[in-house]
């Protein structure tokens, strides 16, 4: 199968689907990358049925909440070189095993946290699904 893009009668681009012995077997319209990449976008992080199946407020709260996995995130990057620069890594007296140990402290301290939260406020996650 070979694939040309040509305009249709209507000038819009379209993508026609040619067999090897020269048979037509399917036309489709060629959209354009922004177009595709925004609606990957939507269908990636928006949930199904945007926006008649969540509230007027989610798309407000839901960039709150993403500016707010940002922060968390970088800092846990932040936390990371203080930690690891604090265990000497980078100088020429640093110990691997200093370091390596500062690390599977800093993720246990975490998980603990997750685990912890998770155990006080698990029985609230049924009830206010929406919220959390």
């Amino acid at each position: 199968i070979f694939y040309e893009n040509v305009k249709n009668s209507n000038g819009k681009p379209t993508m026609l689907s040619i067999s090897s012995d020269g048979s037509l077997v399917s036309t489709s319209p060629v959209t354009p990358v922004s177009h595709s990449i925004k609606e990957w976008a939507l269908m990636t992080f928006l949930p199904v049925g945007y926006p008649t199946t969540v509230r007027k407020e989610y798309l407000e709260y839901q960039a709150f909440d993403t500016l707010q996995a940002l922060c968390s995130y970088f800092r846990g990057v932040l936390c990371t070189k203080a930690l690891l620069s604090g265990a000497g890594v980078g100088s020429a007296k640093a110990s691997a095993l200093a370091a390596a140990m500062t690390w599977a402290l800093s993720d246990g301290i975490g998980m603990m946290g997750s685990v912890t939260f998770a155990s006080i406020f698990a029985s609230q996650f049924g009830a206010y699904v929406k919220e959390w």
